[in-house]
């Protein structure tokens, strides 16, 4: 974890490596960024908010795994042309359509955002946006998320919120 952790310390140095080089000749195609990742993400800082059900730490713990932006996963991007779009499954059986976003200043720097649906192991639905700031960098994307999720369980609803978390996706044999 602390490996993880001090990887993103290097985060505001690799961005600003990434706008001193500028945009790549992959600029003007967004399908540069097309692949099977392995991700790595979590919460940073206090921030976090629940409510619902008794929120003693355990339960925090248990329902912030339950996350999917809150640890390892796997997520297959494809960018789609006809409107501009990103296709985006997670684990291999979760799809979602992202919106895409490329920053006016660097084309590798752009904004994803994706809403919808999934039942964690414990049968809780969660409804939830996921939304980050993402740099490309080759065979890695890095950068910051927010998460809110509403969830529902037979013992109860509630909502988790994740104003800030990092992201860390390196291409999958990359």
């Amino acid at each position: 974890m602390r490996a993880i952790r001090r990887s993103f310390t290097a985060w505001p140095l690799l961005l600003g490596l990434v706008a001193v080089a500028g945009c790549d000749s992959d600029c003007g195609n967004p399908s540069h960024i097309d692949g099977d990742y392995d991700v790595w993400s979590n919460a940073v800082g206090d921030g976090v908010v629940f409510t619902g059900l008794e929120t003693d730490e355990t339960t925090r713990t248990e329902i912030l795994q339950a996350a999917f932006p809150n640890g390892a996963s796997e997520w297959d991007l494809t960018y789609v042309p006809a409107n501009g779009k990103i296709d985006l499954v997670i684990d291999e059986d979760q799809p979602f359509t992202a919106t895409y976003a490329e920053s006016a200043d660097n084309c590798n720097a752009f904004t994803m955002k994706f809403s919808g649906m999934f039942i964690s192991e414990a049968g809780a639905n969660h409804q939830f946006t996921w939304q980050g700031d993402l740099v490309y960098m080759g065979d890695e994307i890095t950068g910051t998320f927010s998460y809110t999720d509403t969830w529902t369980h037979p013992d109860g609803q509630g909502t988790l919120e994740i104003p800030e978390g990092e992201i860390q996706a390196v291409l999958a044999g990359g």
